[in-house]
């Protein structure tokens, strides 16, 4: 067997029968990487290529093409908006998370809106990384549950944002199961989940007002929102990217933030990063990293 056909066979993508993925080659590896970098913007410098493999797999499967490189060539001539490259991002992506995932946060936040914003005469926040929606909704009943308590009626809204369409669709329906609520207060259900059948709820109608759901790209060039943000709220989502890359997202995070504004995120993540419009905030909470905007 000469080298060009053993390198052909080593990109063939097998058939379900119970044998091993065929391994990808150096070059179809770079190929895919600098592709998926190409179209998808965010993206991880901790893929293995055991990972990648795996996707390319499944997804090549799916569209009944045979080995790696027809299906590379096959997401070229796709445009970024096509639901293969959609289902692609979904499965490159980290969803797992739950409702009220990380309280020491969503006690920050209480805190904030109690002091250092009850000045506002409205409120604006931004859930990056949201998922499947959970820790928006979370944000949303933590922001609604402290405005009650201080009897104040503003109008506030968040949004929910991610790189997977698939998530947010399901974000949007505000639709979960009723297992996925086993660990938040009786009281929270009650008056923030409305049942829709025996297995599934849903978020009440006025909660539902508060929040919308979009998708976003937090390390492209250009910064998604600009002096709009009295809160951002961004919780183990910068973990997944290299240097430059969260450099850059944080950036962009400080630049959606309102002089004054607070960007929260979880301890380590924003680790060695500066900001010349930001600063520090020391808190006896270790399980939160504060910076404010000064300008």
């Amino acid at each position: 067997m000469n080298i060009a056909m053993m390198t052909a066979q080593t990109n063939l993508i097998p058939q379900p029968s119970g044998l091993q993925q065929a391994s990808l080659s150096d070059a179809s590896f770079a190929r895919a990487l600098t592709l998926i970098r190409g179209r998808l913007g965010n993206c991880s410098n901790q893929w293995r290529r055991s990972f990648i493999t795996s996707i390319l797999y499944r997804r090549g499967a799916v569209c009944a093409l045979t080995d790696f490189d027809g299906y590379l060539s096959h997401l070229e001539r796709l445009p970024t908006d096509d639901p293969e490259w959609q289902q692609m991002l979904h499965e490159l992506t980290v969803h797992d998370t739950w409702f009220f995932r990380h309280q020491p946060s969503l006690t920050c936040l209480h805190e904030l809106l109690a002091t250092h914003f009850s000045h506002l005469d409205s409120l604006m926040l931004w859930s990056v990384g949201c998922a499947y929606g959970e820790e928006t909704w979370s944000l949303a009943i933590t922001v609604d549950q402290a405005l009650r308590s201080q009897n104040r009626l503003i109008p506030w809204q968040i949004v929910g944002s991610d790189l997977s369409t698939v998530c947010l669709r399901k974000a949007r329906s505000g639709i979960y199961q009723r297992a996925q609520l086993k660990n938040i207060d009786q009281h929270v259900r009650n008056v923030y989940f409305q049942p829709v059948n025996d297995d599934q709820v849903k978020l009440a109608g006025d909660l539902a007002h508060h929040a919308c759901f979009t998708r976003v790209d937090i390390t492209d060039n250009t910064a998604p929102y600009q002096a709009a943000m009295h809160v951002v709220y961004c919780q183990n989502t910068l973990i997944y990217f290299g240097p430059a890359e969260k450099s850059r997202a944080l950036d962009n995070l400080a630049a959606a933030l309102v002089p004054g504004g607070i960007l929260l995120v979880a301890p380590g993540e924003a680790h060695g990063w500066s900001h010349q419009s930001m600063r520090r905030i020391e808190t006896e909470n270790r399980n939160v990293a504060l910076f404010q905007r000064t300008y």
